[in-house]
């Protein structure tokens, strides 16, 4: 007499999430270890924190869809800036540059450039800008008396609003961070080529200026 043995196997799916990561360098390309990368949702509350390894690199795994600013800061350079706009299941990786102390640089930013995406001036873009919001001025920068300009690197996808954005040069982190949250949020008429909208990376401008 045979008995039939069914074996049930039970399989569990984790569905796989998003994730940042990269690595922190200097301006000759040489890896920087022990640097302290925050990241955090505008609009939500909390951050996370990690430190570069030896090989200066860092990953923050299991990250929901959402738009990310991550902050780069290292004891004798200079702070980096970059903001994320990741989809479900992606899997971002860049390389942050920073400069010396006192400066917010990325120096060797690696290029946004890709063969869907066409650079445009950034004077030539701005004219096709429908929606400006104006940075907050920071109190902190006002009372130290500071202004100057702020240069981010942009991609404007398909549908006219803003994708990554990375902070080129800035008076400081203060100002960096208020062009951000408003660029963030500006928006432009979709550029054509052929008749098909196509991405652009473009350079912003963003002035502070104290009032005489």
């Amino acid at each position: 007499m045979y008995k039939l043995v069914i074996a049930v196997l039970a399989f569990n799916f984790i569905a796989s999430a998003a994730s940042i990561g990269g690595s922190v360098l200097d301006a000759s390309g040489a890896p920087i270890a022990q640097a302290r990368i925050t990241l955090w949702n505008p609009v939500a509350t909390g951050e996370q924190t990690a430190a570069t390894n030896e090989s200066g690199a860092f990953s923050f795994p299991n990250l929901a869809a959402g738009q990310f600013l991550l902050r780069v800061e290292k004891l004798g350079f200079g702070s980096a800036f970059r903001e994320f706009t990741i989809k479900e299941d992606s899997q971002v990786q860049r390389k942050m540059f920073i400069g010396p102390a006192g400066t917010l640089l990325n120096p060797g930013a690696e290029s946004f450039n890709s063969p869907n995406r066409i650079r445009i001036g950034g004077s030539e873009q701005s004219a096709q800008r429908i929606h400006l919001v104006q940075p907050n001025y920071p109190a902190g920068a006002k009372a130290a008396g500071i202004q100057g300009l702020v240069q981010i690197s942009a991609i404007i996808l398909k549908d006219g609003s803003i994708g990554e954005l990375s902070v080129i040069s800035s008076a400081s982190d203060d100002l960096a961070a208020a062009s951000l949250e408003a660029v963030r949020q500006w928006s432009y008429n979709p550029t054509l080529l052929n008749g098909e909208p196509v991405e652009v990376e473009t350079t912003i401008g963003v002035t502070f200026q104290l009032a005489p």
